[in-house]
C-alpha cells in the first residue's frame, strides 16, 4: 500500500501529465497507473478462487472514528457503515482494523443501459451504475480508475492517522501476509479514541 500511495503521488496522472498523455483515446487507461497496476496485480495473486473478472481499480477505505462508518477514499461517495459493508467478504483486502482497500473489476467488464456505466467486483457481484455512456467510456473521457488514483494520491493529507498506521508498520510492509480477505465485522464500542478529521 505504501509503495501504491507513493506511485499516486509522483507518477502525475492529471490531463497534462506524461502519463495522460500516453493513454489518451484509451479506455479504462487509468487502470494502467503503476499505483494501480501495483496493487491489482498484487490482489490477483491472493484474491479467492474462482472470480470471474480481474481486478482494475483499488479504492481505499479507513476507519477514521469509532462510529462504525468506513470513510471513502474519494471524498465524493458518503461514509458506508461497517456492518453489511462487503456482505460477501471477496473484492476487499483489510489491513488491519483501520484500512479496507475494495477492488473493483477492470472496466472493460461493465454493461452499458438507459442508465450508464455498471461497474463490477471481481467477484462477479454489481458495485455501481455511473451516468456515463458507452462512447464516453470508448474514447477515455471517463475513466473510474481516476477516482481511486487521486484518493491514493490524497490519502497521506485525507488520512493522517493511518498514513502514520502504514509507516508505523515498516517501509516492507508485506500486504500479502498482513492483509486478510475482509470479512463483515460487527464493531463493539471501546474506549479507543479515534482522531476526529
Amino acid at each position: 500500500m505504501l509503495r501504491a500511495i507513493d506511485h499516486a503521488e509522483k507518477v502525475a496522472f492529471g490531463k497534462k501529465s506524461k502519463f495522460a498523455k500516453s493513454i489518451v483515446g484509451v479506455p479504462g487507461g487509468m487502470e494502467q497507473h503503476p499505483a494501480m497496476k501495483l496493487l491489482c496485480d498484487w490482489w490477483e495473486t491472493v484474491r479467492p478462487d474462482g472470480e470471474p473478472f480481474k481486478p482494475g481499480m483499488a479504492m481505499p477505505l479507513v476507519r477514521v472514528r469509532d462510529d462504525g462508518e468506513y470513510w471513502w477514499g474519494d471524498r465524493e461517495v458518503p461514509n458506508s457503515p461497517i456492518n453489511g459493508f462487503n456482505p460477501s467478504g471477496r473484492n476487499a483486502a483489510r489491513i488491519g482494523d483501520l484500512i479496507l482497500v475494495l477492488f473493483q473489476a477492470k472496466q472493460e467488464n461493465a454493461t452499458f443501459d438507459n442508465d450508464g456505466m455498471t461497474v463490477f467486483l471481481p467477484s462477479g457481484e454489481q458495485f455501481s451504475t455511473i451516468g456515463i455512456d458507452k462512447e464516453q467510456y470508448l474514447n477515455g473521457e471517463s475513466d473510474e480508475a481516476w477516482a481511486c488514483l487521486n484518493a491514493l494520491a490524497g490519502f497521506s493529507v485525507r488520512f493522517p492517522s493511518a498514513w502514520a498506521f502504514l509507516n508505523k508498520t515498516g517501509g516492507e510492509y508485506l500486504m500479502a501476509e498482513r492483509a486478510k480477505v475482509a470479512l463483515p465485522v460487527a464493531l463493539q464500542h471501546s474506549r479507543m479514541e479515534w482522531p476526529h478529521l
